[in-house]
């Protein structure tokens, strides 16, 4: 039987440009809400936010 490929993390990266909060807010709520992020709820996630502008 062969066993199919198990996720152990993942990676998020976001850029914005004009919103309101700070940049860690919205990193913060872009981890939160990501649907990738809420599939693999077990695993480790950790985000590189780069705002631009």
């Amino acid at each position: 039987m062969q066993r199919s490929p198990t996720p152990t993390g993942a990676e998020l990266a976001t850029e914005t440009g004009r919103a309101t909060g700070t940049r860690d807010d919205l990193a913060q709520r872009a981890k939160e809400n990501c649907p990738v992020s809420k599939a693999l709820a077990g695993p480790e996630i950790t985000l590189d936010a780069t705002l631009e502008g």
